[in-house]
């Protein structure tokens, strides 16, 4: 499947291989978060929220 027709894009080669090593980079940036934080779904759309088992309010650092 070939959703992108690269093959009626002005764009070379060259450029293409550039799209694919940042698309490929950023990607791997953003699913390493996951290793480090506490995922726990997909939750689907209808879910805005995960508890975190605070009781209490957390205090704002400044007003405002």
């Amino acid at each position: 499947m070939n959703n992108l027709y690269r093959e009626l894009a002005p764009i070379t080669e060259a450029a293409w291989a550039e799209i694919e090593l940042e698309a490929t980079r950023t990607f791997k940036r953003h699913i390493a978060g996951r290793r480090v934080v506490d995922v726990s779904g997909p939750g689907g759309p209808t879910m805005a929220a995960v508890g975190v088992g605070r009781l209490t309010d957390v205090t704002p650092p400044v007003t405002g």
